[in-house]
């Protein structure tokens, strides 16, 4: 029993749970030793950023935006822009697509957000065809609908050093990790903050939380860029894996994925979109072969989850952890 106990004990604390799963993640490659699964992994982990930037808009602000996907397209096609038509070093495109993404996202921010609910998502939704329309319109720039093809892979290059190139799925494996373990640590410092704390209080109660001095639409605009900065750096990182972009990736598709993985994994949570990509990734690829089954698939999950677990997958599993590891007292 006393084992039980500091076993309980163990698994309960953070400080062991969080370092075992990061290890674990470090060492998958090289257990899995299959370049197939690690590529399914790395389009994981960048959906899975993705999702993280889009559930702080649909999870924090309680708003839905249909246009989101925008923000990740934008970030693949600044990156793939400006490494392939001027040149520029693929790292220098990172800054790039953050700074952009910060400006759009106020700008489509500070005239959506001064509405609520179904005006929200229709005038997003309304941008995001917008900047599609005009991505595939620009043709000497971003290649209209064949999009923009060879760009350079990322490399490291340290005196004394070998040269690190990111050109395989085993390689890319690990930046993604990387960029995704930096998103999760630095929301978690966001969302632990006064900030995070003002958005919590105005999605319980926003008429009362705007009596208590918050405003309200300030907020919501900061949320609404942190989340397009997120976002895009996962287009960033899409853009410099699969070294080309098309206007696929500012299709509705990406904003169907990523409500799924909200909804499925556990939407206000930073658990839960990555364990919605997992699964939102990972299964259909196991039903590429038929096209019909990955959409029948998909209805049945959203329907079984939005009735058994209409909180999600993560918070659910949370509370099982808790009622099953925490020692009783």
């Amino acid at each position: 029993m006393r084992t039980l106990s500091k076993m309980r004990t163990l698994l309960q604390n953070r400080w062991f749970t969080m370092p075992a799963f990061c290890a674990l993640l470090i060492v998958a490659p090289l257990i899995l030793r299959s370049e197939y699964v690690i590529h399914c992994l790395v389009l994981t982990f960048i959906l899975a950023i993705f999702a993280l930037g889009y559930d702080l808009v649909v999870g924090r602000t309680g708003q839905v935006s249909l246009g989101h996907q925008a923000f990740f397209g934008v970030g693949a096609y600044v990156t793939a822009v400006l490494a392939v038509r001027l040149q520029l070093s693929p790292w220098l495109c990172l800054p790039a697509c953050l700074i952009f993404a910060l400006i759009l996202s106020v700008v489509i921010g500070y005239i959506s957000l001064r509405m609520r609910g179904a005006f929200f998502a229709i005038v997003t939704l309304a941008f995001a065809m917008m900047i599609w329309l005009f991505v595939k319109g620009w043709r000497g720039v971003t290649g209209g609908e064949f999009g923009i093809v060879g760009i350079p892979p990322l490399t490291i290059s340290i005196p004394l050093l070998p040269r690190i190139t990111f050109d395989s799925p085993f390689s890319f494996y690990y930046l993604t990790l990387a960029f995704l373990l930096l998103s999760i640590y630095c929301l978690s410092r966001v969302l632990d903050s006064r900030l995070g704390r003002a958005v919590a209080a105005l999605r319980e109660n926003e008429e009362r939380a705007s009596t208590l001095g918050i405003n309200a639409l300030r907020y919501y605009i900061v949320v609404f860029a942190l989340g397009g900065m997120v976002s895009s750096l996962a287009g960033f990182a899409y853009a410099a894996y699969m070294a080309s972009v098309t206007p696929i990736v500012l299709s509705v598709n990406y904003m169907i994925k990523g409500l799924i993985m909200i909804i499925v994994g556990g939407s206000g949570t930073l658990g839960g979109p990555l364990l919605g990509a997992f699964i939102v990734v990972l299964i259909p690829e196991l039903l590429r072969a038929t096209q019909e089954l990955q959409l029948i698939f998909f209805g049945v999950v959203l329907v079984v989850f939005v009735i058994l677990m209409p909180q999600g997958i993560y918070p659910s599993l949370v509370r099982l952890w808790k009622r099953k590891i925490t020692p009783r007292r």
